[in-house]
């Protein structure tokens, strides 16, 4: 649960969106890529 959300936290701060409107699927396969179960 922490690593999904320091990167959610992460892409709102790049994509200096809120954290409501974070893309799922992109929020998924990043957590993927650094090896994360989901």
């Amino acid at each position: 649960i922490g690593q999904a959300g320091g990167i959610a936290a992460a892409l709102c701060i790049k994509r200096k969106i809120k954290p409501e409107t974070v893309d799922a699927a992109e929020l998924r396969k990043t957590l993927k890529e650094q090896g994360a179960y989901v």
